[in-house]
């Protein structure tokens, strides 16, 4: 062997691993935010990227995630407060159930209907 080689790198063809680690528990996505199984028909998009929460709370509370523009939504709930304005509550591809503020939404046109408006 090289005098130059480290011993405990091991063989020259190996995968080096990172250590595991187990994430935090705020990094779950509780239970009730997930919808099973997962829409496959849709009725809005994201307009924008959008900030959402899982649960209501007051206004400039920091969001849980982001939806990014062009994610395909359907909209469940409509009438509610996110973030302090006009919201509702989506659910997207990945079955994930979230509020979201209303105007960050809009209604896809599918064979000549369209969905109502968010308000």
């Amino acid at each position: 062997m090289p005098h130059d080689e480290d011993p405990a790198a091991g063989p020259p063809d190996a995968v080096s691993r990172p250590e595991p680690s187990v994430l935090d528990e705020s990094t779950l996505v509780p239970a009730a935010n997930l919808v099973h199984p997962a829409p496959n028909t849709f009725t809005h998009r994201v307009v924008a990227d959008q900030p959402y929460w899982y649960r209501s709370g007051p206004a400039g509370r920091k969001a849980d995630g982001l939806l990014l523009a062009g994610h395909r939504v359907v909209v469940l709930v409509t009438g509610i407060e996110v973030d302090g304005v006009a919201g509702c509550r989506v659910v997207d591809e990945q079955g994930l159930y979230v509020g979201v503020r209303a105007a960050g939404v809009q209604p896809l046109h599918l064979g000549g209907s369209s969905s109502p408006p968010v308000a």
